[in-house]
This record gives C-alpha cells, sequence and structure tokens, in this order.
C-alpha cells in the first residue's frame, strides 16, 4: 500500500513540472536580421518574426549583452514587426557601429504574462552611415550701424551635415518685403551674417520702432527656425542725421497794399504725404514741422476767423532744413443769407443755442458748394437768421416740407 502512493505522488509532480515548464512555449521564430547578421545598413531597421499562437501583443528586446540583464532598448507591438527609431529620445537606445547586438521577442498576454517566447536570442550588428541632414537657422536680426545707412544683419547657421548652396534671404520691414539676399555657401556649423542696407525714411516712423523679419526660401528638416522677427528701435541720433524739417510763419493780412503783418497764434498747418499731420502755431505765429522722411509734401493752413491759405507743396530731399515757408490769412467778412433781417447777435442764451440747431440743420438743405464756402465761420459771424425760435422751427418745418424753399445765398 505504501508503495502505491509513493508511486502516485511520483506522478502527480512530473505532471506539476511539465504543465510549468510548457506555459511559454517557445513558439516565436525569429525572421529579421538573421542570427549572426553583420554590417546592417538598413535605415530604418525593421525587425520581423513568425508567431504560432496569437498573443495579445509582442515584447521586444535589444541589448548588447546575450543575458539581458539590463537590457538597452524594450519595447511592445500589436503584429509581428518593429521599426526601430532612427533618433530615438533617449540616448542610450542610439544603436551604434562595430558593436554586436542581441534581440529578442516575448508574447505576452493581456495581463502582462509571457505565454510564448523565441527559442534563442539572435546576434546582429550595423553599418551605419552618416545621416544627412539639412538645417538652417535664422536666429537674429542685429542693427549694427545708422550711419551713413542703416545696416541690418540676419545671423545665419548651418545645422545640417552638409554645405548648402544659393539660399535666398528675404527681409520685410512693417510687413512689406523689403529686399532679398543670396548667400551663396555656407558650411555645415558655419555662422554666417548676410547684410541689408536699408533707407529707413521709406517708412513711416510710428514711435520709433519697426517689425522685421527675415525668412528663408529652403525647405528642410526643421521649417520652426527658417523665419526670425525682431522689433527693432532706432536711436534718436538717427532721426537728426536723417529727417528733414519745414518751419515758417502764419501771419494776417489786412490787405495786398498793407506792409505790416501780424503772427496768428493757434493756426493750424495741415501736411501730407509720405507721411501726414498737423502742427500748431505759436503765440507769434510760428509752426515747425520735424522729422520729415524724403518725399513731396502739400501744406495748408486753417484758423478760426480765417480764410484758408492756398496750398504749398514743398519737395522734401534728406537731413535737410526748409525754413521760411510762411502762409498769409486773411480775415473772413460777415456772411449774409439773404431773407432774414434780425441780427444773430440778439437774442437770450436760450435763443442762441436755438439758432445754433437751427444753422445745423439749415445746411442740410445748402448745396454742397455753399457749405464748403461756409465751413470755417462761427454762428456768430453769420447775420440774416432770425434769432426767435418759433420762427426757426416754422422755417425749418416749411422747408422739410417743401412748401418754401431757399431761392437766393448771397456770400459776401
Amino acid at each position: 500500500m505504501k508503495v502505491i502512493v509513493k508511486y502516485i505522488s511520483i506522478i502527480i509532480f512530473i505532471f506539476y513540472i511539465t504543465q510549468n515548464s510548457n506555459s511559454a512555449k517557445p513558439s516565436i521564430l525569429l525572421v529579421y536580421p538573421p542570427d549572426d547578421s553583420k554590417d546592417i545598413i538598413d535605415q530604418p531597421l525593421i525587425f520581423r518574426w513568425t508567431s504560432g499562437d496569437n498573443p495579445y501583443k509582442y515584447r521586444i528586446y535589444i541589448d548588447d549583452d546575450p543575458g539581458f540583464f539590463n537590457p538597452l532598448f524594450v519595447s511592445e507591438s500589436d503584429n509581428t514587426t518593429f521599426v526601430y527609431p532612427q533618433k530615438p529620445f533617449d540616448q542610450r537606445h542610439k544603436l551604434s557601429s562595430n558593436q554586436v547586438y542581441y534581440w529578442k521577442v516575448e508574447g505576452i498576454d493581456a495581463y502582462g504574462n509571457v505565454i510564448s517566447q523565441s527559442v534563442k536570442p539572435f546576434s546582429f550588428s550595423l553599418k551605419l552611415s552618416i545621416n544627412t541632414t539639412k538645417d538652417i537657422m535664422l536666429s537674429k536680426i542685429l542693427l549694427c550701424s545708422i550711419s551713413p545707412n542703416i545696416i541690418f544683419k540676419v545671423e545665419t547657421k548651418n545645422l545640417g551635415s552638409i554645405a548648402e548652396y544659393n539660399l535666398n534671404i528675404r527681409l520685410y520691414i512693417n510687413g512689406k518685403l523689403y529686399g532679398n539676399k543670396t548667400l551663396e555657401v555656407i558650411e555645415p556649423n558655419e555662422l554666417k551674417y548676410v547684410s541689408f542696407i536699408v533707407d529707413m525714411s521709406e517708412f513711416v516712423i510710428s514711435e520709433k520702432k519697426f517689425i522685421l523679419t527675415a525668412t528663408i526660401d529652403f525647405f528642410d528638416d526643421n521649417l520652426n527656425n527658417n523665419t526670425v522677427t525682431e522689433i527693432i528701435t532706432l536711436p534718436e541720433e538717427y532721426f537728426e542725421k536723417v529727417f528733414s524739417k519745414i518751419s515758417g510763419k502764419v501771419i494776417e493780412k489786412i490787405n495786398e497794399a498793407d506792409k505790416k503783418t501780424y503772427g496768428i497764434p493757434n493756426a493750424t498747418v495741415f501736411y501730407s504725404g509720405q507721411i501726414s499731420g498737423s502742427v500748431i502755431s505759436d503765440n507769434e505765429g510760428n509752426y515747425s514741422i520735424n522729422k520729415l522722411p524724403p518725399g513731396k509734401y502739400t501744406l495748408k493752413v486753417a484758423c478760426k476767423r480765417y480764410k484758408y491759405s492756398q496750398e504749398k507743396e514743398v519737395i522734401v530731399e534728406k537731413n535737410m532744413t526748409y525754413d521760411n515757408i510762411d502762409f498769409q490769412l486773411y480775415k473772413k467778412q460777415p456772411m449774409k443769407i439773404s431773407g432774414q433781417e434780425p441780427k444773430l447777435n440778439s437774442g437770450t442764451e436760450e435763443e442762441q443755442f436755438s439758432l445754433q440747431f437751427f444753422f445745423k440743420k439749415l445746411k442740410s438743405f445748402l448745396p454742397n458748394d455753399v457749405i464748403i464756402q461756409i465751413q470755417g465761420y462761427d454762428i456768430d459771424e453769420i447775420e440774416g437768421i432770425s434769432p426767435i425760435e418759433k420762427d426757426l422751427n416754422q422755417l425749418i418745418e416749411q422747408i422739410e416740407m417743401k412748401k418754401i424753399k431757399i431761392i437766393k445765398i448771397e456770400l459776401q
């Protein structure tokens, strides 16, 4: 009886060992790279194998030690191929030439348990060619000179592995293409500067700042560094050396026979051309327009109670001063609108306010050429309009209803 018990125990033990040894069957056959293959030049390197079963995933190991105690690289695949990364993020994963590597594959289930594996690891070595990379970087735009000309330089570096030739670099100023330059050759790791001589007077001055953008017509491995943008502030001394000035005086002349003139303060001098704007004359009638870039400018003057001046044109050249650009103004004479006799200056403040509204309303019924002629008159300069509110309202109402119309306007 005892012999039978021992026999049964042995049978159970042997069965237990057999079941565990078959839990990871060597059902995976490694195909490529084949065992003991040397000087593989494949780029990228693709591992291939076959499997007699259908595991949930495959786990691939690559190491320089056939024991795989601390593998260089471990990854997973859903199918029987794996593409090794050409530019691995971890430098330890980068494979080298003249080094023997080993690889093996395991089949795993959904819980990560190994259910199949390759019979033995295969060895291989690589013969890597030098990777050819193309990478031109535009890193900076530098303001290098302001005298006698402004010079911008675009800092350019070749981060690639080969020399590049005839590169077209473009410069934009405030969004407008200014010019192109050709960089004939730049070697790997070489730093060069592409110069642009710029006449900034061609651009409208705004707070002395300019947005400069340089781009390169080149398709490479890193398009993000093919463009650079800088905000450049020009120094004050540049404006003093380059831009021009127009100055003069706004004077009153009673009539042509009058030889004596008087300066008119607070007159507005308008200018338009390369840039536009206006300045106000001082207490003696003097005005000055500064920091004008070269170009043709048109000037005219307007002042309350005075007729508009004749326009004047000034051709401005670089770094010049144009003095004595004077304007003579004549006072306006009172304007009369026929048909009304009472004077405007009479009446209360409330009536004066009503009259202002009336005159504004009346202008909407006047011809354009008449409105142009009365432009600049104050309400207290116009005679011949009734200050009585009732009469004004009735007059506007009748004009709107076309019961009456303005048949005569006399300007004096």
